[in-house]
């Protein structure tokens, strides 16, 4: 859609000035008009673009919507100083979202992860810019969402990932964690709940030795998880494009790492989603025309 559109839709019903105020094509000029308009919904919008300039967004971040507020705080584009003055906001749930916001300086992220509200603490806690410092005096809290989003920062240091992988609620989380180091990855292989098994065959930093192992799982969706992932050796991706499951081949068939002689056996394939996956990874790759 075209700037001068654009311009004028910006005058029609608020529902149409909601689309105009959400459009990255939107003219800087229209998205100043549109952050003073009556309806919240469109102010709204506006806080959610990200070409919106920081004047604007300045001025909503005072907005009496929460909403409004709330998504300025989230906005990729907003610069820190705004989101150090919404750190102050009265409502936590802007709070966390300030704090989920990798704009926002390290200070301010020290300072929410004292906030009494778990949802502060977990947005501190899944944030990469939070300090390996934090996460650890974030981890002696006792609230699973808390330490979800600490298991899966891949800024946490080691020894507080140990701990929470002796941790049901957060095993899966730990185990597909880049940072989780193989001894503790190989322990969480031999898991006896599934979801944590296919983190483990998921994770791209799981060893082949591991994910060879994995690959003989009973359980169809751990045997999805190693087909589909970027490390698993060749030969064990030979195998799994033999499974009886087709989700598995489909996996296979998608995967960049399969070799070219795999994709041409899976072109064959009885089953025409994972021959079509196979022909789109060949054409991709240049191994085969469209």
């Amino acid at each position: 859609t075209s700037a001068k559109v654009l311009e004028e839709l910006a005058k029609q019903e608020y529902f149409v000035k909601i689309g105009v105020a959400g459009n990255p094509n939107t003219p800087v000029k229209v998205l100043r008009e549109l952050a003073k308009d009556e309806d919240w919904k469109v102010r709204w919008a506006v806080a959610g673009n990200h070409n919106t300039p920081p004047e604007v967004l300045e001025v909503l971040s005072t907005d009496k919507i929460t909403e409004v507020r709330y998504t300025v705080a989230i906005n990729p584009k907003t610069p820190p100083k705004i989101l150090e003055k919404l750190a102050e906001d009265e409502d936590d749930f802007v709070k966390a979202a300030v704090a989920g916001n990798h704009n926002t300086p390290v200070k301010i992220l020290k300072k929410l992860a004292k906030n009494k509200d778990w949802r502060v603490k977990a947005a501190v806690a899944k944030n990469l810019k939070t300090p390996p410092k934090v996460l650890a005096k974030l981890a002696k809290i006792k609230n699973v969402f808390v330490m979800v989003a600490i298991a899966g920062n891949i800024k946490t240091p080691v020894e507080v990932l140990k701990k929470l992988a002796k941790d049901w609620r957060v095993r899966a989380a730990v185990a597909g964690n880049l940072n989780t180091p193989k001894e503790i990855l190989e322990e969480l292989a031999k898991d006896k709940d599934v979801e944590v098994k296919i983190a483990v065959a998921g994770n791209r930093n799981t060893p082949a030795e591991i994910l060879e192992e994995l690959a003989k799982d009973v359980d169809w969706k751990v045997r999805k998880a190693v087909a589909g992932n970027l490390n698993t050796p060749v030969k064990v991706l030979e195998e799994l494009a033999k499974d009886k499951d087709l989700d598995v081949r489909y996996a296979v068939a998608e995967n960049p790492s399969a070799s070219e002689e795999i994709l041409e056996e899976l072109l064959e394939d009885e089953n025409m989603s994972v021959s079509e996956a196979a022909r789109e990874n060949l054409v991709k790759r240049k191994l085969r025309k469209e």
